[in-house]
């Protein structure tokens, strides 16, 4: 199965892949480093294609500026398969940089139930219809 190729200015990254124990695909890619620029970056390239940055949103509403932390969530399709990524970069406090690439192979019930919420962020379903979709049990 094909990697998720990655680019960061100007250097490139691979997401490995991995199968979880219920035999469905995702990738998965972790780095702490030095900085790459003087600066986080505003565009990375993924699988090609270029995708900005948008800010990170904390769950008490706090939006991180961009020269702090940054983040995409986007799809894509690899070897055949449809991938929903979700990748995020921060500057620490201690001058390194964290980031990583998450991927996972997109189901019906996953894309059902983003088409149900509304632009609040709720949606119509009943909470455990939700967790019996995404989760089978």
């Amino acid at each position: 199965m094909n990697r998720i190729t990655f680019s960061i200015c100007g250097n490139n990254f691979l997401a490995e892949h991995n199968k979880t124990k219920s035999g469905k695909n995702f990738w998965d890619f972790q780095l702490e480093s030095s900085p790459l620029e003087k600066s986080l970056p505003k565009v990375i390239t993924i699988e090609g294609s270029e995708h900005e940055l948008e800010p990170v949103i904390t769950k008490t509403g706090y939006k991180k500026p961009l020269s702090k932390a940054g983040q995409i969530k986007t799809s894509t399709n690899i070897g055949g398969i449809s991938v929903d990524i979700s990748f995020r970069i921060t500057h620490m406090k201690k001058g390194e940089w964290y980031f990583w690439l998450k991927g996972k192979e997109s189901s019906p019930s996953f894309a059902k139930q983003k088409s149900d919420v509304s632009e609040t962020g709720k949606t119509d379903m009943d909470p455990e219809e939700v967790f019996k979709e995404i989760f089978g049990e």
